[in-house]
């Protein structure tokens, strides 16, 4: 009778139990997210988008997670069967669950009062990295289990498998066998052969410890046993094995560490991030198209630099500022330091004086102080300034330095060297108004900040375009009026005004409008300004393509109002365009990994000013190329454009063009430090027509346009000067209400 009541009790006991266990799973089911096909999967799962070039070749990646998702028609059965004899050699035959080694590892928890030890299937390894947490608990290995057993239900195993090999992370910030293949291996997870694929399917247990750049041996022996495994169930011979383990480790990844146009990624980014929002960027898998010509932005990047080394050559970049000898010129200039920037750290990139107190042998560091607090500049932030033979420049205790501080974080500040000036360059095509070069700085690592798009600067003489261009559209001149260099004075902001030459002097004869646009001369520009009305040449400028607050008043004339590089580069592109104006392009289109459009430019273009001012005001700058200011400009076909140099030459520019493209290059120092016997065509000119030329070199000379009734057109050149003439606004002080460096939004 007893034993009768025993088994009546295990008997309800084991149904209350399978029941409650039922009851426990239905919930926990009902609890976790719908189980999705791979389709949805694809929809799902985060991708990066990819930034590409006019060309098609990859600029960069914006993501979370650098993953490119691909069918199992995509991924070789050597990579499949790699994978399963790593992670789950059962995997086709057990039901989701390794029910043996889930009881092994519960009964090693449960002894321990610890999670402790796991036993996941792929299935389960999926389950858990797509829907569930990292952390380790017997609740969440509760509901992995729930998971698997519902993905086992509803999907084949060929899509579990798939979406497990392009879901699991491979190192290096790599999702998926695909980029893990392209990274390691410079191809398609398509193309991998078996060891490579042994070699990838090796590295899910630990990707860091088993890094094959960085752990070789290791990468090694796990490979090795991937291809014993592969072998002893049959899927390659021993021959095979053994071919595939003579294979070398890749020795380093295959994608270039520096992108051939960090300044137009960077601008591409913001863009993007407004034309489609930030989630969709990171994680949605869009393909952003560029308008940024690689032969060009090269060109750009290489002008620059060397460009930027002639100048710190002229200007002795290398030395510091001064050498303070003994400790109590020391302890009294860092004092100076600490009571000019009133006890208050410094804000990021602002340029300021720092003194040298020691070097670091062991980490190649110098430490600087700037008053309210120390940093350190790493001998790689000197490269730019690197001798002939490659060394960097050496400094001493005591020496002062100009430097900007980088980043802040626990190891200290990074500061970056502002030795020597910075540089801009932007070109655009004229006729389509694509961006095809940008380059805001001498290295975005080292100083971000995009002056091609966000700097703020007076443009100078390369205004007087402007000027001259209101006048003719009016009537009020031709090319060919006359006006004499004579003393003047005005009244400007309620005192006089008198605007001087860049000799200081006046010559008292007659020239015309286009000769004083080529020598430059800024009293004739000035009183142009004046008879026209400063309100008409704001007005034509920004009609060309100004979008800065212009100041309507006489030094308008002369470039006081401040503007960016981009400005200006698509204002002389209205010129070369007949009239026509257009915004300038970044982005030309955005695709989404289905396909479908999700942003698309379409060219559109407005007559802003009668072709006829527009041919007169590119056969006027041809003459300053021709015989001007700018006569160093010839990029071996017909060009224009105009030089620019601010008082003292804190900012120097030229801006011109050819039918092929608009370019506009400015130099000068981000704190507007003077550039002793600088100008236009010493710092900025040599620049322009080195970049020209490299950018053009392979393209067919086209002649600038010019029509027979062209407004007062030359017929025949004048001699060229007797002198190469400069060009200066006359003591203009920097706008304190224009003349900050602020972001430029793309349209």
């Amino acid at each position: 009778m007893w034993l009768r009541r025993i088994a009546v009790l295990i008997a309800v006991g084991a149904a209350v139990s399978t029941l409650t266990a039922m009851a426990g799973f239905a919930y926990l089911e009902s609890k976790l997210p719908d189980v999705f096909s791979f389709e949805a999967y694809k929809d799902l799962a985060r991708e990066h988008s990819k930034v590409y070039a006019s060309s098609g070749e990859l600029l960069a990646r914006f993501g979370s997670q650098y993953r490119t998702v691909v069918a199992i028609e995509r991924i070789p059965a050597n990579m499949r069967f790699a994978m399963i004899c790593a992670e789950d050699a059962a995997f086709y035959s057990h039901p989701g669950l390794d029910l043996l080694g889930i009881a092994r590892a519960l009964w090693v928890d449960i002894t321990r009062g610890r999670y402790v030890q796991g036993a996941s299937t792929i299935t389960q390894q999926f389950a858990k990295t797509r829907f569930l947490s990292s952390q380790k608990s017997i609740i969440r290995k509760l509901n992995e289990l729930v998971l698997a057993r519902k993905l086992e239900q509803k999907l084949t195993k060929d899509e579990i498998l798939t979406m497990y090999m392009n879901e699991i992370y491979f190192g290096d910030g790599r999702w998926g066998v695909e980029e893990a293949a392209r990274h390691l291996f410079c191809k398609s997870v398509s193309e991998v052969n078996i060891a490579e694929a042994a070699l990838l399917a090796g590295l899910v247990n630990s990707p860091s410890r088993l890094s094959p750049i960085r752990y070789p041996d290791r990468a090694r022996r796990r490979r090795s046993y991937v291809l014993g495994q592969l072998r002893k169930r049959g899927y390659i011979s021993e021959a095979d094995e053994q071919r595939a383990n003579a294979q070398t480790l890749p020795k380093r990844s295959c994608e270039p560490r520096v992108s051939p146009a960090r300044w137009v990624v960077s601008a591409a980014r913001k863009q993007a991030t407004k034309l489609v929002g930030r989630n969709a960027l990171r994680n949605q898998g869009l393909r952003i198209e560029l308008s940024i010509d690689l032969t060009a932005q090269r060109a750009a990047q290489q002008a620059v630099k060397t460009g930027l080394t002639r100048i710190d050559k002229r200007y002795k970049s290398r030395r510091p500022l001064k050498q303070l000898k003994t400790r109590k010129a020391r302890q009294t200039y860092i004092a100076k330091l600490r009571k000019t920037l009133r006890g208050k750290r410094p804000s990021m990139g602002r340029t300021l004086r720092a003194v040298v107190i020691g070097f670091d042998d062991k980490t190649k560091r110098y430490q600087l102080d700037l008053g309210a607090e120390r940093g350190w500049l790493s001998i790689d932030a000197l490269v730019r300034y690197q001798d002939a033979q490659g060394r960097p420049p050496r400094f001493e205790s005591g020496d002062v330095l100009l430097v900007s501080v980088l980043a802040r974080g626990p190891k200290g500040t990074v500061l970056s060297a502002d030795f020597g000036p910075q540089a801009a360059l932007v070109a655009i095509e004229p006729q389509t108004r694509l961006i095809r070069a940008l380059v805001g700085g001498d290295d975005a690592r080292l100083h971000p900040f995009n002056r091609a798009l966000g700097a703020k600067r007076q443009p100078g003489s390369t205004f007087k375009t402007f000027v001259y261009g209101a006048a003719i559209e009016a009537g009020l001149l031709t090319p060919d009026s006359t006006l004499r260099d004579a003393k003047r004075t005005y009244r400007s902001h309620g005192r006089p005004w008198t605007p001087r030459n860049y000799t200081g002097s006046w010559d008292n004869r007659a020239h015309s409008i286009r000769d004083a646009l080529a020598r430059s001369i800024n009293s004739i520009a000035v009183e142009v300004g004046q008879r026209i009305g400063p309100d008409k040449v704001a007005d034509f400028a920004r009609r060309l393509g100004i979008t800065s607050r212009l100041r309507a008043d006489l030094p308008l004339a002369l470039g006081a109002s401040s503007v960016s590089p981009l400005e200006l580069a698509n204002a002389y592109a209205t010129i070369a365009a007949d009239g026509m104006f257009s915004e300038p392009v970044l982005i030309t289109r955005i695709v989404d990994r289905k396909g479908q459009m999700k942003f698309s430019h379409r060219h559109s273009s407005t007559r802003v000013i009668p072709s006829k001012v527009a041919r007169a005001l590119a056969d006027m700058l041809g003459e300053v190329v021709r015989r001007g200011s700018a006569k160093r400009a010839h990029a071996g076909r017909p060009v224009a454009g105009k030089t620019g140099t601010t008082n003292r030459a804190r900012d120097t520019w030229f801006v011109g063009f050819s039918p092929e493209l608009s370019t506009a290059v400015w130099v000068g120092h981000d704190n507007r430090r003077p550039m002793r016997k600088g100008s236009g065509s010493k710092l900025a000119l040599p620049i322009w027509g080195s970049f020209m030329r490299g950018a053009l070199d392979r393209v067919p000379v086209t002649p600038l346009p010019r029509l027979p009734h062209v407004v007062g057109a030359s017929r025949t050149p004048p001699a060229t000067l007797e002198q190469d003439p400069e060009d200066g606004a006359d003591e203009l002080e920097p706008e304190s209400e224009q003349g900050e460096d602020e972001a430029i939004e793309l349209p």
